[in-house]
């Protein structure tokens, strides 16, 4: 299986609304980030899909918060809480 940009936008731009969308059209309209928007738009990915889970495992052991050392009272559960099926 192979994730594109395509699946990425319909999946949150989509479901996003007009919002969303509106915010969509005014990067994809701001000039001079031609190279980022190729480079966004012609992203692929099927790592994510091939990762088994001794991999899985060992990045979660040896991972700090990305967001370095988050205070109790500045987690937000539904975040805090959240794993993949």
């Amino acid at each position: 299986m192979i994730v594109s940009f395509d699946d990425c936008r319909r999946e949150l731009l989509e479901r996003g609304g007009k919002p969303a969308l509106n915010v969509y059209k005014s990067w994809v309209d701001r000039p001079g980030y031609e190279a980022v928007h190729k480079f966004v738009h012609d992203f692929r990915h099927d790592y994510l899909f091939r990762i088994t889970y001794e991999e899985l495992h060992h990045a979660r052991a040896e991972s700090e918060h990305a967001l370095g050392d988050v205070k109790t009272q500045e987690q937000l559960e539904e975040v805090e809480n959240w794993t993949m099926p």
